[in-house]
């Protein structure tokens, strides 16, 4: 079945059936559990614009897909990964958070995936939108203790957000 996807995609690229074919492509390879085929074929999916929708599914199928096959072989995907969660970060990061309601999840993953990484110089930034976008206790916590790895001691105690964070402390 993937075959004939694939065999469809190939020799019919304008066919206004494309977006449903790509759809059910990605529905067969979750059913299926394949997270290499899902990798692939949204990979393939967001660099096609007149798949519209469905490439934005795509790319978040993509990213789950990623997530599992880094944790099965970190070795292999990390820089994939962090590369495919960039990418979202980066084209959403304005976007409404109604179009994007993601966006936050995906954010605090790279970040946390930074900080892991002793990257704070990226991290950092982006917690720091996350907190702006939405500024909750959580996301409070994930940005000060960054800054305190970091060793950003003066950020720590001199942000005047921490008056507007929501959530119990």
């Amino acid at each position: 079945l993937k075959a004939l996807f694939a065999f469809y995609q190939r020799n019919f690229p304008e066919s206004q059936l494309r977006p449903t074919i790509t759809g059910l492509w990605l529905d067969v390879c979750g059913d299926m559990k394949d997270y290499e085929c899902i990798n692939k074929v949204g990979a393939d999916a967001i660099e096609e614009p007149k798949l519209g929708e469905v490439a934005k599914r795509a790319e978040l199928e993509r990213l789950a897909a990623l997530e599992e096959l880094n944790k099965r072989e970190a070795a292999k995907y990390n820089d994939e990964f962090i590369k495919a969660l960039d990418r979202y970060v980066r084209a959403w990061a304005d976007a409404e958070p109604a179009k994007a309601p993601q966006w936050p999840d995906i954010a605090r993953r790279l970040a946390s995936l930074r900080v892991k990484a002793n990257e704070y110089g990226k991290a950092l930034p982006l917690l720091e939108k996350v907190v702006d976008r939405e500024p909750t206790s959580s996301n409070w916590y994930l940005l000060q203790r960054a800054r305190f790895d970091a060793k950003e001691y003066v950020k720590v105690l001199s942000d005047s957000r921490a008056s507007k964070i929501q959530g119990p402390p």
